[in-house]
């Protein structure tokens, strides 16, 4: 006869291991202590609203998110997309991209040394990229953080986040998730 009942009163607190659970278990969530690593929450901005510059220095877009962190332990993780532009350009360096909490840049692009996106050949004249972005943040805060993606020129030529422009329209977007310490 199979045993369908195990009495507590013979286990010990902390002598049950890993090998002990038959494989097809099923556990409950609320059963496992700890929430680190789980997605808590995830906020999206986005925007269709174009930023153009000649600053050397980075500059707000409308690309912008806002969150509050339900624990000062835990982690923001920053993703998005947005697409560049920048006609004249007369150097192998194009425009950067940096990700700002509250005010304060926290990451911002990186190439041969410089800030800035390179591309080979020289004399490029006009560029169109598209520009991927993530970051893992560890803000330390438990009021609202506002994450905004600012944009900047290697040389004082024009750049832009590339939001409606040419006929078509190009959306940027950024994704805030807080991740549980």
């Amino acid at each position: 006869m199979p045993l369908t009942k195990i009495q507590s009163l013979g286990i010990t607190d902390g002598t049950i291991v890993n090998a002990d659970i038959n494989a097809s278990a099923a556990i409950a969530g609320t059963k496992i202590s700890g929430s680190f690593g789980k997605v808590l929450q995830v906020v999206q901005g986005t925007s269709m609203v174009r930023t153009t510059t000649t600053s050397t220095t980075f500059v707000n877009t409308n690309v912008t998110v806002n969150i509050t962190p339900s624990s000062a332990s835990n982690k923001i993780l920053i993703t998005g997309h947005t697409q560049l532009y920048s006609p004249n350009i007369s150097t192998t360096y194009g425009p950067g991209v940096a990700i700002k909490r509250n005010s304060t840049e926290v990451w911002k692009s990186s190439a041969s040394g410089s800030n800035y996106f390179s591309f080979f050949g020289s004399n490029a004249n006009t560029l169109l990229i598209p520009v991927p972005f993530g970051y893992l943040d560890s803000p330390s805060l438990t009021s609202s953080i506002t994450y905004t993606l600012a944009i900047s020129s290697f040389t004082g030529t024009s750049v832009e986040d590339f939001a409606g422009d040419l006929g078509a329209r190009y959306t940027g977007v950024i994704i805030a998730m807080e991740i549980a310490g």
